[in-house]
């Protein structure tokens, strides 16, 4: 069964991303990341990038067994705001 936190228990954390282009407009990357079903790709804000880390920040919304549920800062092509992702590879801040 999968456990759906509510917004007050959502966690912020972060993701690493494979690979980052530059987008067409000033502010923004293309980020290609990896989940269990494959690769996505996105649009994402340069505030939302930590290149010194190789991350993206994302909230965490939901788990179920291995898997954290992420909402994105923004869409990719294929999965919308939302993924799939192995709670192994999701990075928590030490603050």
């Amino acid at each position: 069964m999968i456990s759906n936190l509510n917004y007050k228990e959502a966690r912020i954390g972060a993701i690493k991303y494979d690979e980052l282009h530059e987008g067409l407009l000033p502010n923004e990357n293309v980020i290609v990341f990896s989940t269990p079903s494959g690769k996505l790709t996105g649009l994402f804000n340069k505030s939302s990038i930590n290149v010194k880390n190789q991350s993206i920040n994302v909230s965490i919304i939901g788990e179920h067994e291995s898997m954290f549920l992420i909402d994105l800062p923004t869409y990719t092509f294929t999965s919308g705001s939302r993924a799939w992702v192995l709670k192994k590879d999701v990075i928590f801040s030490k603050y």
